[in-house]
């Protein structure tokens, strides 16, 4: 995978952010199917260097907000990251914890996972569409989904 895009506003190429690239790593496998994945990062060799730093948590703890790069540290980061991400799941009524260990997949968790759309996105759809939604509504409401902020946009088609 190459760590550029054609940007269409700026009409130039422009690096990735190390977020999105991650993301893209992480998807190298198939969930439930593969039991690893392989990522080829393909960049200039200067950026090498760069972004070999962003694969070990340890080696960049000022990127990650971690307070030290001890067995310690990591676990309580890794805990704590899971709780967070799980509660943020139980709210948006994506999965349901049971005695804070048995998690299952609702509804909106499933159709979110087929669709690959965020947890947030379907539960603005849960929350905003209703029976007697209109037309216009229901463009407003799918036009809210936060994976349109992610989208390329070309120089001239900003409005």
């Amino acid at each position: 995978m190459g760590t550029r895009y054609n940007d269409g506003q700026e009409n130039a190429h422009t690096d990735y952010p190390v977020t999105d690239l991650l993301q893209m790593m992480g998807h190298a496998s198939r969930p439930l199917v593969d039991n690893s994945g392989k990522s080829v990062i393909l960049c200039h060799a200067p950026r090498k260097e760069y972004y070999k730093k962003f694969l070990r948590l340890t080696q960049n703890s000022n990127y990650y907000n971690l307070q030290g790069v001890s067995h310690r540290h990591l676990s309580e980061h890794f805990s704590e990251l899971v709780e967070n991400t799980l509660n943020n799941l139980e709210v948006s009524k994506s999965v349901a914890i049971e005695d804070d260990v048995v998690l299952s997949p609702l509804n909106l968790g499933m159709i979110a996972s087929y669709y690959y759309l965020s947890y947030t996105t379907i539960e603005r759809f849960s929350s905003s569409l209703s029976t007697k939604t209109k037309m216009k509504g229901l463009l407003e409401i799918l036009a809210s989904a936060s994976e349109y902020a992610l989208l390329p946009i070309h120089r001239g088609e900003e409005e």
